[in-house]
Order: C-alpha cells, then sequence, then structure tokens
C-alpha cells in the first residue's frame, strides 16, 4: 500500500526514519498530491525575514530533518501545490508573499506585484474557515493597498 500524506507526515514528525519519509513525501508531491508539495515547499525554505510565519509543526520537522534551505526548490514546491489545487490557500499565501517580498524574502523570485495580488487575493477567498491564515493574508494585501 502507497502511504498517504497524513502516515508520511506522522513519520516525518517522528523522524523516523526520516530520509525515508522525505522521499515518499516527495513522491506524494510529484503524484499531484497539493498538501505534500506545500510540505516541502515549507521544510526546504528559509525566509530572509525574521517576521515570516512559520508553524511550530514546520520547525520541529526541520530540526529532525536537518534539511538544507533551498529557495529556489521551495518555491517550485509552491508552485506545484498550487497548480495541484488552486484552492490550497495556505500555499497561495506563500506565493503569493514570495512574490510580494521578492529578494528581500527569498533569492527564488523577483517581487512581482501583479502576481503577489493575484495569489493573496485567491488565498483570502479560500482562507474564510482559517482566522489565522485570513489574517495573515488581509495583513499583506494591506501593506500594498495602503
Amino acid at each position: 500500500h502507497q502511504p498517504t500524506y497524513k502516515e508520511v507526515y506522522a513519520l516525518l514528525n517522528n523522524a523516523s526514519p526520516a530520509e525515508e519519509a522525505l522521499n515518499e513525501m516527495r513522491r506524494l508531491a510529484d503524484n499531484g498530491d497539493s498538501d505534500a508539495a506545500y510540505m516541502l515547499s515549507r521544510l526546504y525554505f528559509s525566509s530572509k525575514r525574521a517576521d515570516d510565519y512559520e508553524s511550530q509543526e514546520v520547525k520541529t520537522i526541520k530540526a529532525n530533518l536537518n534539511l538544507a534551505c533551498d529557495n529556489e526548490k521551495a518555491h517550485q514546491y509552491l508552485k506545484m501545490a498550487v497548480q495541484n489545487d488552486d484552492k490550497n490557500y495556505k500555499a497561495l499565501y506563500e506565493l503569493g508573499c514570495d512574490y510580494l517580498g521578492g529578494a528581500s524574502r527569498t533569492e527564488a523570485v523577483s517581487r512581482n506585484m501583479n502576481l503577489a495580488d493575484s495569489c493573496l487575493q485567491a488565498a483570502l477567498q479560500y482562507a474564510q474557515d482559517d482566522p489565522l491564515y485570513k489574517e495573515m493574508i488581509s495583513a499583506q494585501i494591506k501593506k500594498y493597498r495602503k
């Protein structure tokens, strides 16, 4: 049986065996699992900004894995997550933040206000049931809508 995202996620959290779990997560992402692609994007990402949001679960898994930062790969996984599920508001939010911040956030992309706005507006539309993300997305939009 092929492990599900939840099963692989549990393996990553337990760090046993972390490398195998990471490979399974990559396989899931390659097979169209948006959550797996999003998680990989967060595991490879390291923001240049101290105030960027990073969930405790991602911090814990990163500590277990000792994975090298690769913001280019992180950005590609974000794009894959959105391609696999265009309602994945967490991935849309992070993609919007990448385009909004450009080089000041990640060397993976240049600042692009049109793409940032497009991603963040879509993220806001799909995050209606998630107060934390709704607030974070609105805060980002306010930064450039002054």
